[in-house]
């Protein structure tokens, strides 16, 4: 790709400063991540899904992209690379200035999310343009990330059952943006959503546990700490949900049941560490003490009847409660 760029750029004079162009602001911009930029660039800029191998990606920018216009193609890939560092989070910003779109971000590169890429370039592009103005930008990458929790993380559905309609308004959100797109867009993804029951029976079987072979892997643990980080964003009314471990409410080495998500919450691994091989109203005080609201929670509400605490019933809540914020979300726009 770079030899393409740098044999037809105008005037021939620019050439070593498009070498050096190329190397600073793609090549060391993303690193590691520049073969999966271009081919998130050719599916947004393009509509062209599937293509993984590199030579295949070349070829079809080559192909779409007159010698003529090859000046205007750097200046795009150079503007889309920079888009594209913010994504995958290589933007070096202190925790002090992080903005929410890149907390989402931080959020979606945690949880292994390389779907949703092709439509961030586009709609990054249309706010740098104007078109659409910040707070709705926020507002669509949380609609996103909600719809990736309850379609990908919490029902395990798989990505290949909406990747053609994702790429699909990856290239009409870049290339005949309205008003009008981005709703269809967002009504997509509303109509692929499960309903509350299916949502419920699916949520229910989260779990994680070092104790029952069944729920100790990474995959569990992943899918667990995902739930409890939005749940936590939902009743702390924070984005940026800091590190934690988590504790199981009734012991997971004394049954089953116990490694299931109603028993899981957020906690400092200090505090964590104090909870070992303790009953539940000796825990309850140290609950209080962290940080997490949903670990004040609990305290508060089963602190003098711990005997009413049902793993159940607490399961259905929490599985409520993330469904209806979800669905808030996603029709807020």
């Amino acid at each position: 790709m770079p030899n393409f760029i740098l044999r037809y750029t105008v005037p021939i004079n620019n050439v070593d400063i498009a070498r050096q162009e190329w190397k600073d602001e793609i090549e060391n911009r993303l690193g590691k991540n520049i073969a999966n930029f271009l081919k998130h660039y050719v599916a947004h800029k393009y509509g062209i899904a599937g293509v993984t191998k590199n030579r295949a990606v070349y070829d079809a920018i080559k192909k779409r992209t007159s010698v003529a216009e090859v000046n205007r193609l750097f200046c795009d890939l150079k503007l889309k690379a920079k888009y594209y560092q913010q994504i995958v989070c290589e933007n070096s910003i202190h925790d002090g200035q992080i903005t929410e779109i890149n907390r989402i971000l931080k959020f979606m590169l945690s949880n292994r999310s390389l779907l949703f890429r092709p439509i961030y370039l586009s709609l990054l592009h249309q706010a740098e343009l104007g078109n659409i103005s910040d707070d709705k930008l926020v507002k669509v990458f949380k609609c996103i990330q909600y719809f990736f929790v309850c379609y990908n993380l919490i029902s395990k559905e798989t990505s290949n059952k909406i990747s053609e309609g994702i790429q699909k308004f990856a290239f009409l959100i870049e290339n005949e943006y309205s008003n009008e797109v981005l709703k269809r867009f967002l009504q997509h993804l509303k109509d692929r959503m499960p309903t509350k029951k299916e949502f419920q029976n699916t949520f229910k079987l989260i779990g994680y546990s070092n104790h029952c072979e069944y729920y100790h892997d990474n995959k569990n643990k992943q899918r667990a700490e995902m739930a409890l980080n939005i749940l936590e964003q939902i009743k702390s009314g924070r984005v940026d949900v800091t590190s934690f471990t988590i504790e199981h409410i009734l012991p997971d080495s004394q049954d089953r049941e116990n490694a299931m998500i109603g028993n899981l919450i957020p906690l400092e691994e200090n505090l964590n560490s104090l909870c070992k091989d303790k009953e539940l109203h000796e825990k309850i005080p140290i609950y209080n003490r962290s940080y997490f609201s949903t670990a004040r929670n609990v305290s508060n509400r089963y602190k003098g009847n711990e005997a009413n605490f049902k793993i159940n019933s607490r399961s259905t809540i929490m599985a409520d409660n993330l469904y209806d914020e979800i669905s808030h979300i996603l029709n807020a726009l």
